[in-house]
């Protein structure tokens, strides 16, 4: 999602929920990190963030989003700066991001944006965040601009804000994108084993926990960079899941969600984690037994660029 603190919204790192928070949208939040230049925009040009980048971030991303929805996101856990910081210096690995800063040259960052484009073409704005001496300057506009201007290859751009942050769906709505769908953020607790399920009798193997591919490499992840996502299966089903920070399990399909059964093993497989969580279009689950709404984002999406490139061709 992307967090623009110029403007805002949800989206997938690693297959993971983050957000899009501007500085500019009057959400509650710490003024940030300094940079060391004073507010002067014109020297400041787009260009591909750098690790000397990165090392005046601080605690911006954290500081735009509300501290009850941060563990919801993984560009708010404890190492997506370091997570950043591999993108960068491997960006053969990670090809469909696209990392850009607003920057003067001393390298102190006024702007930053993780754009995504996959071989579809579908943009996708996961993550934006202007720092707070820059706010209220255009800044965000511009890294939608330049955006469409580089990255030819891109069709379309969406994005996921929450819907109360009227001043960034302002700034979209300006800029020419359209809301086209409404997300629902529920979470529920995580379920003991129950009589009945498959936990219940754990002298059975396929009581003891889930079954994980590549279970070293996603809980090196995690522990490296505070989010991870692998395929999870139990003794009946299966489902794609992520672990998010210190006690979410993030629930990537309804099936997994809804399923006590499944959610046992999860609790089982991982007795640290508290906290199910998943976005859904469906509002109707919000009235289930035991989930409960703790947010709204709302997707929007610019059909043509066109208008951005000949606005800056012109």
């Amino acid at each position: 999602m992307t967090v623009s603190t110029d403007a805002a919204g949800t989206a997938d790192t690693a297959g993971m929920r983050t957000a899009t928070v501007s500085a500019a949208t009057g959400m509650k939040g710490t003024a940030g990190p300094k940079t060391t230049d004073t507010g002067r925009t014109d020297d400041l040009r787009v260009q591909p963030l750098a690790d000397e980048h990165l090392a005046h971030f601080g605690d911006i991303l954290r500081s735009t989003v509300e501290p009850e929805h941060q563990r919801f996101l993984v560009d708010n856990q404890h190492g997506y700066l370091d997570y950043l910081r591999l993108v960068t210096r491997f960006p053969a690995s990670f090809p469909h991001h696209r990392l850009r800063v607003i920057a003067g040259p001393d390298g102190g960052p006024a702007a930053f944006a993780d754009f995504r484009v996959p071989p579809s073409g579908a943009g996708f704005l996961s993550s934006l965040v202007v720092f707070p001496e820059f706010r209220r300057r255009g800044l965000s506009r511009r890294l939608l601009t330049a955006f469409a201007c580089e990255f030819r290859e891109a069709t379309t751009l969406s994005l996921d804000v929450f819907v109360d942050n009227e001043a960034a769906i302002g700034l979209y709505t300006s800029t020419g994108l359209r809301p086209i769908a409404t997300e629902y953020w529920l979470v529920r607790d995580l379920p003991e084993a129950r009589a009945g399920s498959p936990l219940a009798h754990p002298d059975e193997p396929a009581s003891q926990g889930l079954e994980i591919r590549d279970l070293p490499q996603v809980m090196s992840m995690h522990e490296a960079y505070g989010f991870s996502s692998f395929v999870a299966a139990g003794a009946e089903s299966r489902g794609r899941v992520g672990l998010l920070g210190a006690e979410v399990v993030n629930c990537f399909e309804e099936a997994a969600f809804t399923d006590l059964d499944f959610l046992s093993t999860v609790a089982r497989t991982f007795p640290d984690r508290r906290t199910a969580f998943h976005s859904t279009p469906h509002r109707g689950l919000a009235g289930e037994p035991g989930v409960r709404l703790v947010n709204t984002s709302v997707r929007m999406e610019l059909s043509d660029l066109s208008a951005l490139r000949s606005a800056h061709d012109t």
